[in-house]
């Protein structure tokens, strides 16, 4: 890896300061003022809102650079010394917090604000609040960051027990599938049209059922959060027979093999079962998604008559992308603040037990003022990030209902660092011949902005299918939207993650930004003007997810993989030289992900390029106000490549870099394309 210097640095552009207030809440606070003639009152009926208040964002290191830098000092060798410094580094954080909120708790209680409760490792504060003293809470605190609303974030899919009539440029109705052995027949848009479209029947070769595949991928953590759509049904069936660990076995959603967790109203707390009343089918359903399991014949007991049920194709159509992976679930009311409450009860977890989640499903989300994600709900769902985990979100189903020219993507889905996941597949392909393609992106599914070139979604997965877990207890739920489509990029995280750590090419992976830019790189470059060579999409973001193990197995010679990071600044080159011993051609993909803390606050945030280069020719991503930059290239013969990394603007400081620096995060790919078919043996290259 080699550094150069350049000397002219694209220069900032002026900043009017961060923004502190939401912009619904400034448009209602404007409005109050007029109201009064610009008069301060303090009459007891001025309006009270519910209010989040954010701690000023900090620049200290985020949670999982903590751990590196402890792995830099060789005070970690083991699982338990990495469990110990995990919560020693979150003991601290939690003091740190508790010093930040008991000042803005002070700020509250002096302007008339009422606390509801408070969170233990994040500095926010949940209140009710006159309107009137909102300017003054800021003006008096400047350890407070942002204040906005409490939004209601509601779950993304069309109906699951009646599928939702056809919209927009569809045309036409479906009903409900009438024939009286319905469950016999394979329904289109399955789990095995999924594992199909993105390949995760050729991720491991005996992906075909056995219990060789499905025992490899066992006990790794994720988790899902859950909206309501009325009331408060937002918790999963645990008690489904797809979430038995075998025929007749116990469940896995529940202690000791999962944990559920109730963060309704106030804080999360663990529970042993929920509610049937405050179960869900969309809950159950994308948790099925993720991690249902119907390969060790738990089904029989449901279908003791039909025979269908014990043969393969069955059991792999019915059974989740990481069928043996240890799910916590958090049932939510849908407000912010609760899920804020999430990550707070998953660092709670971690520091109590270890070993939670680090991969969390949210397919969830409303529409914010403009695409810039300085929201509430992007600020909430960075900090995921910040925490070191990694968000998956659903990008929404909102298109055909906005101007085609028009940003859609929901919050928090529109955050800077968050795994934002579009939608394959039309309702119209459902139906029971043929198979269920999934080549475009559907109608409703939510794009990134216009106005700037944010692509905001990064990838797209199958989101139309017709036999998910439904809610009595079977196999008959038909759903379509974004909120299907992100826990195939959640269970697969899962999948990838195990293999990942037994790979040797390296043990980042519990880094969500390594995910981030993993996730990135298993894209197939699709776009809508078909196949791009450079940059994102708005609407397909990287492309369909192509799951591909990076290994000497499953990469054509000469191949292989790197997953890294790099701290750049302002003007600088990073450039990592890529050459193989081949004879023949080699195709050369590169991906980078940043996230600056700068962005959410509406500041003027990091810029960083990326160019391939070789003797053949050169490809450029130069994004303006994206955070994440691609490439590839076909490189002939013996021609080494350069990946160039430049540091275009860096207003900022990264702890974990240094002032004016960025930390980014990188990852390529290299196979032949063709011309070598040689496989060599050995370690991973890269």
């Amino acid at each position: 890896m080699h550094r150069r210097f350049r000397n002219s640095p694209v220069p900032l552009e002026p900043s009017t300061g961060p923004i502190r207030i939401a912009p619904s809440l400034r448009r209602k606070l404007d409005a109050f003022k007029m109201e009064k003639d610009g008069v301060a009152n303090a009459n007891d009926d001025n309006p009270r809102l519910r209010l989040i208040v954010f701690g000023e964002t900090d620049n200290s290191m985020f949670l999982q650079h903590k751990v590196k830098v402890a792995m830099g000092r060789g005070l970690i060798r083991t699982q338990a010394e990495l469990q110990a410094i995990h919560a020693r580094i979150l003991e601290e954080m939690s003091n740190e917090t508790a010093v930040r909120v008991e000042s803005i708790q002070k700020g509250i209680e002096n302007v008339e604000g009422q606390i509801l409760h408070t969170l233990n490792h994040s500095p926010v504060v949940v209140a009710n609040l006159p309107i009137e003293r909102i300017e003054q809470l800021l003006k008096g605190h400047p350890e407070i960051g942002y204040v906005a609303e409490d939004v209601r974030r509601e779950r993304i899919s069309f109906p699951t027990r009646q599928m939702a009539p056809r919209i927009g440029r569809t045309g036409g109705e479906l009903g409900d599938d009438q024939a009286a052995d319905h469950r016999r027949r394979r329904l289109k848009c399955d789990g095995l049209d999924r594992n199909h479209i993105h390949h995760f029947d050729k991720f491991y070769p005996d992906f075909n059922g056995a219990s060789t595949f499905y025992g490899k991928v066992e006990g790794v953590p994720l988790g899902v959060a859950e909206a309501p759509s009325s009331h408060r049904d937002s918790a999963v069936d645990n008690e489904h027979v797809g979430f038995r660990s075998k025929a007749n076995g116990p469940f896995r959603l529940a202690p000791p093999l999962g944990r559920l967790y109730n963060c309704i109203d106030a804080d999360c707390k663990e529970v042993d079962d929920f509610e049937e009343a405050d179960e869900s089918e969309h809950a159950t359903s994308v948790t099925g998604i993720i991690a249902g399991d119907t390969m060790d014949d738990q089904a029989l007991d449901e279908y003791n008559r039909d025979d269908s049920v014990d043969t393969p194709d069955w059991k792999k159509a019915h059974t989740g992308v990481c069928p043996k992976c240890r799910i916590t679930h958090y049932r939510t009311d849908g407000l912010d603040s609760s899920l804020a409450s999430v990550l707070d009860a998953t660092l709670a977890c971690d520091e109590k037990h270890g070993h939670c989640p680090n991969i969390i499903n949210f397919s969830a989300g409303a529409l914010e003022d403009g695409c810039e994600g300085t929201g509430l709900g992007s600020r909430i769902g960075n900090s995921f990030f910040t925490a070191g985990k990694l968000l998956v979100t659903a990008s929404g189903n909102s298109r055909h209902q906005v101007p085609v020219d028009k940003c859609s993507a929901v919050s928090p889905a529109s955050a800077h660092a968050v795994l934002t996941v579009g939608s394959l597949g039309e309702t119209g392909e459902i139906g029971e011949d043929g198979p269920c393609q999934g080549a475009e992106v559907a109608h409703f599914s939510s794009q990134g902005d216009f106005e700037t070139d944010r692509t905001i979604v990064d990838v797209v997965a199958q989101g139309v299918y017709t036999s998910m877990l439904d809610a009595e207890g079977t196999f008959t739920a038909k759903g379509v939207g974004t909120s299907f489509a992100a826990p195939v990029v959640t269970g697969f995280l899962g999948v990838f993650s195990h293999w990942y750590l037994g790979s040797g090419i390296g043990t980042d992976v519990n880094d969500p930004g390594i995910l981030m830019v993993a996730t990135l790189l298993q894209t197939d470059f699709m776009s809508e003007q078909g196949r791009i060579t450079h940059g994102f999409d708005r609407l397909w973001g990287g492309g369909v997810l192509k799951a591909q193990r990076f290994d000497d197995e499953h990469v054509a010679y000469p191949g292989g993989a790197a997953f890294g990071t790099v701290c750049i600044g302002e003007g600088d080159e990073v450039d990592i030289e890529v050459e193989e011993d081949n004879s023949g051609a080699f195709s050369l993909s590169a991906v980078l992900f940043w996230f600056d803390r700068r962005a959410e606050r509406g500041l003027p945030w990091a810029n960083v390029d990326l160019e391939l280069n070789s003797k053949n020719g050169r490809c450029e991503s130069k994004a303006l106000l994206d955070n994440k930059e691609r490439c590839r290239m076909k490189v002939k013969k013996r021609n080494s490549s350069i990946i160039r990394i430049l540091g275009v603007r860096i207003p900022g400081t990264d702890a974990h870099c240094g002032k004016h620096k960025q930390l980014v995060y990188y990852a390529y790919s290299y196979q032949s394309d063709g011309s070598a078919t040689k496989v060599q043996e050995g370690t991973v290259r890269g």
